[in-house]
């Protein structure tokens, strides 16, 4: 900061700042990497905090530090959602295939014809 030109505000007019936003997707992500917020409702609130950047760039109420700093929280918050999410699939799987949901996969069904047959 330079004395000279006093503190820096770059907050919007209703208190946003890039700083700001940064962080709060950064909590997101500890959280989902924690597994203590839902990656359905984590998806969400980094859709609207997607929207918020967003305008907090366009008014210009950004700096280029903290437009990368929104970059890379945000590039970071969907690798852990990307990975929360495959992981989560990949367990719903695996469970399934244990279970006897899948005990049926290669019985044939009363009339049924051999084979899949184009009409």
């Amino acid at each position: 900061m330079n004395e000279s030109q006093g503190p820096v505000d770059n907050s919007s007019a209703d208190g946003s700042s890039d700083v700001a936003v940064a962080t709060l997707v950064t909590a997101i992500e500890v959280s989902v990497l924690d597994a203590t917020l839902d990656s359905r409702c984590a998806a969400s609130l980094i859709c609207r905090l997607k929207g918020e950047a967003t305008r907090i760039i366009e008014s210009g109420y950004s700096t280029p530090e903290g437009r990368s700093e929104m970059e890379r929280a945000f590039g970071a918050v969907e690798a852990a959602l990307l990975r929360h999410d495959a992981h989560r699939f990949v367990a719903t799987y695996a469970a399934l295939r244990t279970g006897d949901a899948f005990s049926h996969v290669g019985a044939r069904l009363p009339g049924a014809k051999s084979g899949w047959q184009a009409e």
